[in-house]
């Protein structure tokens, strides 16, 4: 009787760590087929990115100077009413690391404007 109930329990293991040995590379190439999909998806978008910066660099390319520089005066009178609706927003303000944030912003900024400026200066 010993061995019999040993032979069913040492079978009913190994039939069980087998189940759980197929449930686990099912979850594994669940797992690998949906980080496949993410990398391509990605692989994607940075590729339709990619060919957007492209046109926009042409574009910019064939700009005159003086479209170039009224396109750019648009651009950072967007960007300061950007940082300056930032700054007004309540509750978020009241934040530490918010207002590092846009510090930040403030930094780059005025950083932009004053190389546009250096830009409009120059000669060629």
């Amino acid at each position: 009787m010993k061995p019999t109930v040993l032979t069913f329990v040492v079978a009913a293991l190994l039939l069980g760590s087998t189940l759980h040995a197929n449930d686990f590379t099912d979850r594994l190439k669940r797992a690998v087929g949906k980080a496949a999909d993410k990398v391509g998806d990605a692989a994607h978008k940075v590729g339709d990115k990619s060919r957007t910066w492209v046109a926009q660099a042409k574009e910019n390319l064939g700009l005159t100077p003086e479209d170039y520089i009224r396109r750019a005066d648009v651009q950072l009178a967007k960007m300061d009413a950007q940082i300056r609706a930032l700054k007004d927003v309540t509750g978020a303000t009241a934040r530490e690391y918010f207002k590092t944030r846009v510090l930040a912003l403030e930094q780059h900024f005025a950083f932009t404007v004053d190389e546009f400026t250096s830009l409009q200066l120059s000669t060629t």
